[in-house]
């Protein structure tokens, strides 16, 4: 125990020893305070082995990244500080995962963006982008293949890559243009898609790369498209990842499913209908699709007793929203005319839902259909009384009364023959 204190009290020793011959005495170049300070990293990496100490290769880690920092030079090189960094990183990344440092493996990662992070708010763009960018996917491939390698999956290396992940494509934004953004996050969903297929055989770690596989794959899209023009690529992911998840039972698949699929959802519902034929249409279109989707998939990957509750939730959830999305297309749809036509034009999408769905509760026998129809019958009964009397003439409101009339008679006579 003392001789692992005293080697991890000589790292700093020796490097704060060369700072002072370097900097404040100038007895040394910067080409020999970097040597020097080179070899006393070296020198802590074989001491972290030898000791098998997780400490001297955290002093030795923190020390190791500020060597370029202690040297004074008027020509310095990025390709050389960079390059340093990132062989820095696999050194230590590499003795983290020999000797089982889940500390280092993290502050390894860290300290290496942290260090190109500062680096690049000092120097700028100033031709240095694009190493900066190698660096950092150097470090996610590293990352990548001690995973993949791994005997035992351990969280911290799985939450770690996750994490890497996030950071790797906030620096692609930050330093590639959009072209080779888009390109690198291809190939990085490319290299997730094959890890899925790789590791399919064991199960903890198929389960993570399907994670990664579906961030890669959002990251791609929000690349890919605009958010406003592409949303209806995230609603189709959120079905697919639910789809992974309740096939494999996976709580955190599920939860990702869920925040995909509502974020988008929202986004489409929340943008108004301005014309019949357009975008916003086609996106309430398929949401309103997916929610089917939804249903089906949840009933074909769910205990028998929890059918109906899906079928039920569902099915309200889809008519509340079908008759929204009718109603706003209908807005649109007669925005031209005046306020009685609009009024009776609403009035009757209103009807010709409740009808249909009705037709499809009593041609399927589903009854919940059955039940919604009745309610959008109602529910156009009151818009009718409290709404649309003043806007009718007499004569039109007459025979409004007769045809709701008529159709209530007709549910109720179905309902009859049924029981």
């Amino acid at each position: 125990m003392l001789g692992r204190v005293l080697v991890g009290g000589a790292i700093p020793i020796l490097m704060l020893t060369t700072f002072a011959m370097h900097s404040l005495y100038h007895l040394a170049g910067p080409t020999l305070a970097f040597i020097l300070n080179a070899s006393w990293i070296i020198l802590g990496i074989i001491a972290t082995v030898f000791y098998r100490s997780q400490a001297l290769g955290i002093i030795s880690a923190v020390g190791g990244v500020l060597v370029p920092f202690l040297i004074e030079s008027n020509s310095p090189n990025a390709l050389v500080f960079i390059g340093y960094e990132t062989l820095l990183y696999i050194a230590f990344l590499y003795v983290a995962i020999k000797q089982k440092y889940s500390i280092l493996y993290v502050l390894s990662a860290v300290l290496l963006n942290l260090t190109l992070l500062i680096y690049y708010s000092f120097v700028g763009d100033n031709g240095v982008k694009e190493l900066l960018g190698m660096a950092i996917l150097i470090q996610h491939l590293c990352l990548i293949s001690s995973f993949f390698l791994s005997q035992s999956v351990l969280q911290v290396y799985a939450f770690t890559l996750l994490s890497s992940l996030a950071v790797t494509y906030g620096w692609l934004l930050a330093v590639f243009d959009d072209g080779t953004t888009t390109m690198v996050l291809l190939a990085l969903v490319i290299i997730y898609a094959v890890g899925v297929y790789a590791v399919r055989s064991s199960k903890e770690k198929f389960e993570f790369f399907i994670t990664y596989l579906i961030v890669a794959v959002a990251f791609f899209i929000h690349q890919l498209v605009d958010l406003r023009e592409g949303v209806i690529l995230y609603v189709i992911q959120g079905l697919a990842v639910y789809y992974i998840a309740m096939t494999y039972k996976n709580l955190l698949h599920q939860l990702f499913s869920y925040t995909i699929y509502i974020l988008s959802a929202t986004y489409i519902l929340v943008t108004p209908i301005e014309q019949v034929l357009s975008l916003p249409t086609l996106n309430w279109l398929v949401v309103l699709a997916s929610i089917l989707v939804f249903i089906w998939i949840s009933i074909q990957k769910t205990e028998q007793d929890e059918h109906d509750t899906f079928k039920i939730g569902g099915s309200i959830v889809f008519s509340i929203l079908s008759l929204i999305f009718a109603t706003e297309v209908t807005a649109a749809g007669t925005n031209h005319l005046s306020a009685n036509p609009q009024t009776l034009i609403m009035t009757a999408v209103w009807l010709g839902l409740s009808i249909a769905a009705f037709v499809i509760g009593s041609l399927k026998t589903f009854k919940t259909a059955t039940y919604i129809g009745v309610g959008i019958l109602f529910l156009t009964l009151f818009k009718l009384v409290l709404y649309d009397l003043p806007f009718i003439p007499m004569a039109i409101r007459a025979l409004l009364f007769i045809v709701l009339g008529a159709i209530g008679l007709i549910i109720s006579r179905l309902f009859y023959k049924k029981k």
